[in-house]
C-alpha cells in the first residue's frame, strides 16, 4: 500500500541524502516533485484539511510556527472558512524535518529560483518550472488535489483519491471510532456540524486539535483502508465544494504528473482529477 510503496520510500530516501549531502546545480523535476507531493499527501492525512490550507501555507506562517510538545503548529488565516476560524496544521518530528529540509535546500535549487520565493507571502509549495526560462509559481487548490492524486498513483494503489475524499473517510472514520470528538473534529477540520453553533477561542483551538491530530493520524495510517473513497454525502461533515483558489501571483502553466507507478500495477484508470 501507500506506506510501503517505492514511491514512499524515494521521498523519505531522497530527503536523508539531501540532509546528509552538498548538493549542487538545479534539483531534477522528478526529485521536486516526488518530494513535495509526499509534503502534501502526508501533511492532509494526518490533519483532515481542505487543498486550500496547502495553496494557502505561506513562508510566513511557516516562520511563526509554534512548538507544542514534539509536534510544530502553523497556523493559517487565509483559507475557505477563515472567517470563522484559522487553519492549524500540525507536523510530527519526522514530517517537520522533511519541511524543513524542502525549504531550505530543495526550493533553493529550482531553476528560476530567485529571492522572490524568500518573501514572506510566497508560497511553500510551489510548482516545478516548466522551461528554461520558466519560474516557480505558487499552486492553485487544483494543482494541489492533482499532486496528491499523483503520488498516489505513483505508489500504484488501485483506489482512487481526492482531498474531499480524504477529509470524509477521516472525518467518518474518526467519528465512528471516537463518537465523542465530534465538536473537536469540525473544529480542526473547520467544517460545519448540525450541532456546532458557536467557535473557539484559538488558543483553545489549539490545545484541542493537537489531541484531534493524532487521532486523525492514528485511524488514517493504521488501516490503509480508511483511504478508500467515500461515496456520496459524507455522512459526518456537511460540506461545501471548494472554490479554486488561486494565490495573488499568477501561476505558470500547470505541470506535468509524474510518471506512472513506479512498480508494476493492474489499474488502467487514470486518476480522476476533476
Amino acid at each position: 500500500m501507500y506506506k510501503e510503496s517505492e514511491v514512499y520510500q524515494l521521498a523519505q530516501n531522497t530527503f536523508d541524502r539531501q540532509d546528509r549531502e552538498d548538493q549542487e546545480g538545479h534539483i531534477p523535476e522528478k526529485e521536486f516533485l516526488v518530494c513535495r507531493n509526499f509534503l502534501i499527501l502526508n501533511t492532509l492525512i494526518r490533519n483532515g484539511q481542505r487543498a486550500g490550507s496547502i495553496a494557502n501555507f505561506t513562508m510566513a506562517a511557516l516562520r511563526k510556527a509554534e512548538k507544542q510538545d514534539d509536534e510544530h503548529v502553523v497556523t493559517i488565516s487565509k483559507h475557505k472558512t477563515g472567517h470563522i476560524t484559522p487553519v492549524t496544521l500540525f507536523f510530527s518530528p519526522e514530517l517537520w524535518r522533511y519541511l524543513s529540509i524542502f525549504t531550505t535546500m530543495m526550493r533553493r535549487r529550482l531553476p528560476g529560483y530567485s529571492s522572490e520565493l524568500r518573501r514572506e507571502e510566497s508560497a511553500v509549495f510551489v510548482t516545478y518550472p516548466m522551461g528554461p526560462s520558466g519560474h516557480p509559481g505558487p499552486m492553485t487548490t487544483s494543482l494541489v488535489n492533482k499532486s496528491v492524486q499523483s503520488i498516489w498513483k505513483a505508489a500504484g494503489v488501485k483506489k482512487k483519491l481526492s482531498v474531499t475524499n480524504l477529509r470524509k473517510a477521516a472525518a467518518t472514520k474518526v467519528r465512528s471510532k471516537f463518537p465523542w470528538a465530534r465538536d473537536a473534529l469540525a473544529q480542526q477540520m473547520t467544517h460545519r456540524a448540525s450541532t456546532q453553533d458557536q467557535y473557539y477561542l484559538l488558543k483553545q483551538k489549539k490545545q484541542e486539535s493537537a489531541k484531534i491530530v493524532k487521532l486523525i493520524e492514528k485511524c488514517m495510517t493504521e488501516d490503509e483502508s480508511a483511504l478508500e473513497v467515500c461515496q456520496g454525502p459524507g455522512p459526518i461533515i456537511e460540506e461545501i465544494e471548494e472554490e479554486e483558489v488561486t494565490p495573488a501571483i499568477s501561476s505558470p502553466p500547470e505541470e506535468a504528473p509524474l510518471p506512472g507507478p513506479l512498480h508494476n500495477t493492474t489499474d488502467p484508470t487514470p486518476p480522476d482529477i476533476t
